[in-house]
């Protein structure tokens, strides 16, 4: 790089390595508002705050033609604070960043100004409480995420119409949970692991009875079937069901 020593003040600069600077130079760098232009094949553009010749404070970032920009806080060169990101196929991130990565609260909103998912983030991932959205604004999923999958207590709208409430690990149903299905309208409350049913459960027909029993990865294993009637009266019947 060439020496600047002599420079203090408000500069023009053209770099060894192609870059360009616009702006307040001291102590041999960038120091306070200016411009630099990077030699990255796409003359990537900064304009903002500087401090020890490195992006520090309130500034834009912007990759020409039609590319992705960000406008936000910087510290040390990287996008630390809060900002938003809007890439170049339109979707925006908009909230907190953390050495270049999302992390604490933000919004993700689809190329249409939709929002995908409004919530917590860790390291770039949905992770914390938050809520997944369709297209259409309706609540795909609200509760508990892991990386960028449903994780802890939730509840997950279903496009069958089915709605599960309940405990999941990394992306699946497991623990205790309650499924209500729309074609039939039963309702599974129980455990489940992996996706499945799997230990104690009760199911509930739509005629009134109400199955009491243990389940096996989805097949009911052992049980008993009651019947509550309209007046809210329990027969139970001692048949054992065992699937095959």
């Amino acid at each position: 790089m060439t020496d600047f020593d002599k420079y203090h003040g408000t500069v023009t600069l053209t770099y060894a390595d192609g870059s360009s600077y616009e702006g307040d130079f001291t102590n041999n760098r960038p120091n306070g508002m200016g411009k630099m232009t990077y030699p990255d094949g796409n003359k990537t553009i900064y304009e903002g705050k500087f401090h020890n010749g490195l992006p520090n404070g309130y500034g834009t970032y912007t990759l020409p033609n039609g590319g992705a920009s960000y406008t936000g806080q910087f510290k040390d060169g990287h996008k630390h604070g809060k900002g938003k990101l809007t890439y170049s196929d339109g979707r925006v991130y908009e909230g907190e960043y953390k050495k270049d990565n999302w992390h604490g609260k933000g919004t993700l909103k689809r190329p249409d100004g939709s929002v995908a998912y409004d919530g917590e983030f860790k390291d770039g991932q949905q992770h914390g409480e938050g809520t997944a959205y369709l297209p259409n604004g309706n609540i795909l999923y609200k509760g508990g995420w892991k990386a960028n999958e449903p994780h802890g207590k939730g509840v997950m709208n279903y496009s069958s119409g089915n709605v599960y409430v309940g405990e999941w690990v990394n992306g699946n149903k497991h623990g205790k949970g309650k499924m209500t299905y729309y074609t039939n309208e039963e309702m599974y409350d129980g455990q489940w692991m992996n996706d499945k049913r799997h230990g104690r459960g009760t199911i509930t027909y739509p005629n009134g009875d109400v199955f009491i029993g243990e389940w096996t990865s989805q097949q009911k294993r052992e049980g008993n079937t009651q019947h509550v009637d309209e007046s809210g009266s329990v027969a139970k019947r001692p048949k054992v069901e065992v699937s095959p």
